[in-house]
């Protein structure tokens, strides 16, 4: 054979391998683009979902901020109301320091104790008798 035939046919081998390799790389990214494609469509949905949530949560934030503000002023109002309000106080008669300081009646406490004891003692007189087996 000729050299210069094979020489060309090696070389569309090559050529020919060469262009099956590009082709499937080619297949590989196309296949690549479309997922990403769908990724990007997927999160594009996300965000939209989430930008609604936002202004959900926002509009719920600047109400509550709202009622907050609402609540503090009611709460300073009151609290300057109650501020101003007089208490008008009436004195009846003045204090006075008694003249024999206070202290405890010793003879008083006695008398109790002993009448106490007394009982104390009637009782448990009345319930040994009671326990008492006959």
């Amino acid at each position: 054979m000729n050299p210069e035939f094979e020489n060309l046919i090696n070389r569309e081998i090559n050529l020919s391998t060469r262009i099956t390799s590009k082709e499937n790389n080619l297949e590989n990214y196309i296949e690549d683009r479309e997922k990403l494609n769908q990724e990007i469509s997927e999160l594009q949905k996300k965000i939209s979902v989430l930008s609604k949530e936002k202004i959900i949560i926002q509009d719920e934030l600047t109400n509550s901020e709202k009622s907050y503000n609402i609540s503090n002023e009611k709460i300073r109002s009151l609290d300057q109301a109650l501020a101003e309000r007089e208490f008008n106080f009436i004195v009846l008669s003045t204090p006075n320091l008694p003249e024999d300081p206070v202290s405890p009646n010793t003879k008083l406490n006695v008398a109790i104790a002993a009448v106490l004891g007394l009982m104390l003692a009637v009782f448990i007189v009345f319930f040994k008798e009671f326990m008492k087996e006959e």
